[in-house]
């Protein structure tokens, strides 16, 4: 079993589809945002910056998932990104469910060298005060898909980490 999972960090296919998804879900938050005029709060903006980062970290591990520090890299790398992901989908989710009483600040709140939000406002630029996100499906909200994302993500990765370090010493 671990062999199957080690192995799909070697294939281009899976790094590929992974940035698709990545790209899917920034494009899904652009058209709540422009088409059903859902506009983000700071933790949705924060979010999406971790979605970018995944896209831009999939889809450099898809130009040689051969490489091994390119394929570790990738793996360990998203780790890490997922931790910051269910971190952010847990508070958006949080503040949704009223658990936590946060005030969302109208600014996204990085650092002047990272003004991310006045170099691509479309894409990054905070609109709206913390509360309920949008209903998806059904009655799931976005904070929960994110949620459910976040935590496969996190979980998927693991996985993998766990199968490359028994790969290795299996082979030293």
């Amino acid at each position: 079993m671990t062999d199957w999972v080690d192995n799909l960090a070697h294939r281009r296919a899976f790094w590929l589809t992974l940035a698709t998804l990545a790209l899917f879900m920034e494009a899904a938050a652009l058209y709540y945002q422009y088409v059903l005029n859902y506009y983000p709060c700071m933790v949705c903006i924060h979010i999406r910056l971790v979605i970018a980062g995944f896209a831009l970290l999939w889809l450099a591990a898809g130009i040689n998932p051969g490489s091994g520090w390119l394929r570790w890299t990738g793996i360990v790398g998203s780790f890490l990104i997922s931790i910051v992901f269910i971190e952010r989908s847990w508070q958006l989710l949080a503040i949704e469910y009223g658990w936590v009483f946060s005030s969302c600040e109208m600014t996204l709140g990085l650092p002047s060298w990272a003004a991310v939000d006045r170099w691509l406002p479309w894409l990054f630029e905070v609109q709206e005060p913390c509360g309920v996100t949008p209903f998806v499906i059904g009655r799931i909200s976005m904070a929960e898909v994110l949620m459910a994302n976040a935590a496969i993500f996190l979980l998927l990765f693991a996985a993998l980490i766990v199968a490359s370090a028994w790969r290795y010493q299996r082979t030293r």
